[in-house]
Formats: C-alpha cells, sequence, structure tokens
C-alpha cells in the first residue's frame, strides 16, 4: 500500500510497461494485491484467497514455496512488521507449508493490524485531500495577510493566524501521510 497507483486502461501514459502498471515503482498491479485477510472457515477458502493473492505457477494447483514466500512477505510488509534473522528463518520455514496454511498465517497478520489496505488506501488519500485544500486557502493574501506586508512588496511577511493554522495544519497531514505509508 505504499503510495503505489495504477493506470487503467485507456489510460497509459507513453513509456508506462503496462495498462495496470504502477505509476511508482513500475510493477504490475497484481504485485501489490493485498494478502489475504480472511477469516476462512474452510480451506478451499483460504486457498482461493491465496491465489487471488498471488497466483500459481502456470500448470501448478498449488502455490509453490516462491509463491507462498511472496504472499507471507506482502502482509508482513504491509503489516510493518520489521523482520529479525531468525524472524526470516522462520517465514522460510512457513513458506514451505500449504498454501491455504500460510493464507490462514498472513490473514492473522493483516487482520491483526488492523486496517485493511483499501481503508488505509483511502485514508491516505483523505489526507493527501485535506492537505491540497489547506494549502489552496492560504494562497492569495487575505485582508489580515495584506495588513502584515511589511515591505510593501505585496506579500506578507508572516500569515495572518488563520492562514498560518491552515499552513501548519497541511504540514501536519502531509507527516501523518508519510508515517501512515511507512507502516503499510
Amino acid at each position: 500500500m505504499s503510495g503505489h497507483q495504477f493506470t487503467r486502461p485507456g489510460q497509459v501514459e507513453p513509456g508506462r510497461p503496462a495498462p495496470d502498471a504502477c505509476m511508482v515503482c513500475g510493477q504490475p498491479e497484481t504485485a501489490h494485491r493485498p494478502a489475504p485477510a480472511g477469516p476462512f472457515d474452510t480451506e478451499r477458502e483460504a486457498r482461493a484467497a491465496a491465489h487471488a493473492a498471488v497466483p500459481p505457477d502456470a500448470g501448478w494447483s498449488i502455490l509453490s514455496a516462491a509463491g507462498n514466500r511472496q504472499l507471507l512477505g506482502r502482509a508482513l510488509e504491509d503489516a510493518g512488521v520489521l523482520m529479525g534473522r531468525y524472524d526470516d528463518r522462520i517465514a522460510e520455514w512457513l513458506t514451505r507449508w500449504e498454501d491455504a496454511a500460510v493464507a490462514v498465517i498472513a490473514g492473522w497478520v493483516q487482520r491483526a493490524r488492523g486496517l485493511a489496505p483499501a481503508d488505509l488506501a483511502l485514508i491516505l488519500a483523505a489526507l493527501d485531500d485535506a492537505a491540497e485544500a489547506r494549502r489552496e486557502r492560504t494562497e492569495g493574501n487575505c485582508a489580515d495577510c495584506a495588513r502584515l506586508d511589511l515591505d510593501g512588496s505585496g506579500l506578507a511577511a508572516s500569515l495572518c493566524p488563520d492562514h498560518q493554522a491552515d499552513t501548519e495544519a497541511a504540514a501536519a497531514y502531509t507527516a501523518l501521510r508519510a508515517r501512515l505509508d511507512g507502516a503499510s
């Protein structure tokens, strides 16, 4: 979820590698599918969720260890889990399990995280919109800002209290967005 944006058919820019390419990193959208969240009532549900997130290799009906690694790694990365060497060793061991079991573990990680990837994306977009709206409010000088034009340049030496609050709020929204995006 880390700030990735995708083009859609008909919106492909020249030089884009694919119609579904991420506009940030260029990877296909399938590389950014969230890990399955569950909860799962059956092995079949868990396996279907795993395959929706990471399709099996051609000719296979189950995920390989590499596919399981991608599935579990995506869940851990999306949740912002920091991994040590022993953590990596255990994660590698888990990737040798059945894909349905790995999907359940990935689902636990996703559910424990608190926010679904789509919810986080919506919050990040809302913070972008709010910061932009606050910045737009400070464009041009209001009557109070004009009184602060100390050198006669037409530019206020400082902002009026309302516009200063808008500037500070925009900076706070941008900082929060960066923290949330970095934790995703």
